[in-house]
């Protein structure tokens, strides 16, 4: 696991990335206002994975090294899942 942290609010998709420097204080690197209502934020490896039940919407993405969240990927994974879970 990395340093790195996104912080998300659901109710009106503000988001934020930051990291924990060597003294253990989280130092920001991006605010920004994402898309509204996501019920699931699961690490997976380096990868952040984005899910809304509702619509079954995904949004696949990493931290770069600016610290800043890049999306590589959207797509629907089927509605109403209520768990996701990294393997391996």
């Amino acid at each position: 696991m990395g340093p790195n942290v996104t912080l998300y609010r659901s109710g009106d998709g503000t988001s934020f990335v930051g990291h924990i420097d060597g003294s253990g204080h989280l130092i920001g690197s991006q605010s920004s206002d994402a898309a509204p209502n996501w019920t699931h934020v699961v690490a997976i490896g380096h990868y952040v994975v984005f899910y809304r039940s509702d619509d079954g919407a995904f949004l696949v993405g990493y931290i770069d090294g600016s610290g800043h969240l890049v999306e590589t990927h959207t797509s629907g994974a089927g509605s109403n899942w209520t768990h996701i879970v990294a393997i391996g």
